[in-house]
């Protein structure tokens, strides 16, 4: 009976606020003008899986500013679910939030209680990936989080890309590679995600890629791979 119990209290505003045990909050359709508003009042619950891309974003106007600058809007933010070493499902990510951040595996969790605690007026997406990754792609994916934990982010690079014109310069940035030292989010997922092959071809270096780009298909459509994404919540309340 639990299912319909949901389904009235969804109908008629009522707001739940736990998912299953074995999910992580809601996800909701999206409106097709607006990434911060839901589609509909029915919900379905979240089951991570490897090779999901999270997005997040803020009310903070210095996000605004810097991304309007470099060309680009919201999100702010993308990481990828993988495999720890251990074969724990992990948030492939930076921590702590700010400047000194470092790559590493951040649990679901606490990603998303992150999202929720630092900025509560934030928004968080899913975009999940359309079929289960093979035992190869995940052995790759899990590699590189090994081998770029610990590497630094790179501040340098975002202020590069707010200079008037330097986005539209394709050689602007070094290819990315196993030894680079710095990182910024987009690039490095779709680093992974290119050393697993699941990222679609592409005439873009990595490092050509916002978060926006990789949720709304801007530069290079990964409809054939990822669903369409999706709103996220904690409860069945809308975000």
């Amino acid at each position: 009976m639990m299912a319909p119990v949901l389904s009235v209290a969804l109908m008629f505003g009522g707001c739940g606020q736990g998912a299953p045990s074995d999910t992580l909050g809601y996800l909701w359709p999206m409106r097709a003008d607006s990434i911060k508003e839901v589609a509909c009042r029915r919900p379905e619950s979240y089951t991570p899986a490897e090779g999901d891309l999270l997005f997040f974003t803020s009310r903070r106007p210095a996000y605004k500013v810097g991304y309007g600058l470099a060309g680009t809007g919201e999100p702010w933010h993308v990481c990828l679910i993988v495999r720890d070493p251990s074969g724990e499902l992990v948030v492939f990510d930076f921590a702590p939030p700010g400047a000194q951040a470092y790559v590493a595996s951040v649990s679901l969790a606490d990603r998303f209680d992150r999202k929720v605690i630092e900025d509560e007026e934030g928004y968080a997406w899913v975009r999940r990936l359309r079929r289960p990754v093979t035992a190869e792609e995940s052995a790759t994916l899990t590699n590189v989080l090994a081998t770029q934990s610990g590497k630094k982010f790179s501040p340098s690079t975002i202020a590069a890309q707010v200079l008037p014109g330097t986005r539209r310069l394709t050689g602007h940035f070094d290819p990315p590679r196993y030894d680079k030292e710095r990182w910024i989010c987009s690039e490095l997922v779709v680093f992974a995600l290119q050393e697993a092959g699941l990222f679609p071809a592409t005439k873009y270096r990595a490092s050509r890629f916002y978060p926006r780009d990789l949720m709304l298909d801007e530069k290079t459509s990964l409809s054939c791979n990822w669903a369409t994404p999706m709103l996220w919540s904690r409860g069945t309340c809308p975000p």
